[in-house]
């Protein structure tokens, strides 16, 4: 870098005239000098830019998404306990709980856009999709430990089991999760959040058309396949995410 910088001042001043060999070497030394005394910024890996994400989302955020996902939880055990919807319903609605839940990453989404810092990201040292990952990844954590807690108060409250009610919430989550990667990979940036949004409500509709007409899946009797699916499902978002990670030529540097 030192080598290439000399160069191109030697070529600059050789077109002045009158600019003698001492004060090119005068030049180049300053130039150096200056160059070593730059406070350069290091770039930084992919995990401090996962903890950096942290700070982004807020603890209001983190705030709103528990509120958002354990007040259904706790109305949901409610009408259990009463005898207002069947076990049975229960899993079915706490499916569709976390699939709502993951649509609330569209508000993450559109407040880049709103505040124009898509093109602020651009500008950074990952590329927009890597950014996108690095939010998603710390949503992804976020939403397993509420599944968790979800898990733990309704096996607690109710005759679901602690695994039975988080196989058929992580087979949702998986659905949902590889549903936001694929677009990523895929859709445009301006058109994420429609594509996503449409996504989440097509995937509560076939949710409920299986609680409907399909009562079968959430009553435990096919919980073995559903929890096979969940394994495929959260390992395909492992396996997009390493994809996302390895695309190197939307990177733009600074």
């Amino acid at each position: 870098m030192e080598r290439d910088m000399e160069n191109r001042i030697r070529r600059a001043l050789a077109e002045e005239e009158g600019a003698s060999e001492q004060m090119t070497d005068r030049m180049i030394l300053l130039s150096r000098m200056q160059w070593n005394a730059a406070n350069l910024k290091k770039r930084i890996g992919f995990g401090e830019l996962l903890l950096s994400q942290l700070r982004y989302i807020g603890w209001r955020m983190w705030m709103v998404e528990l509120i958002l996902a354990f007040v259904p939880t706790f109305l949901i055990i409610q009408y259990v306990e009463w005898h207002v919807i069947t076990p049975v319903k229960a899993v079915c609605f706490l499916s569709c709980l976390v699939v709502g839940i993951s649509m609330f990453w569209v508000v993450f989404i559109y407040r880049s856009g709103y505040y124009h810092m898509m093109e602020i990201e651009a500008a950074a040292f990952f590329s927009l999709k890597r950014l996108l990952l690095s939010r998603i990844i710390i949503l992804f954590a976020g939403e397993l430990a509420v599944i968790a807690g979800i898990s733990a108060l309704t096996s607690a409250h109710t005759a679901l089991g602690f695994g039975s009610g988080m196989v058929y919430m992580l087979f949702a989550f998986g659905a949902c999760s590889n549903g936001m990667l694929v677009l990523i990979r895929r859709a445009g940036m301006d058109r994420l959040c429609r594509y996503f949004l449409a996504y989440g409500v097509l995937l509560l509709a076939v949710l409920l058309l299986l609680a409907k007409f399909l009562p079968q899946f959430f009553d435990g009797t096919r919980q073995t396949w559903v929890a096979f699916g969940s394994f495929v499902l959260l390992g395909y978002c492992i396996y997009q995410g390493v994809l996302l990670l390895k695309q190197q030529g939307e990177t733009v540097y600074a």
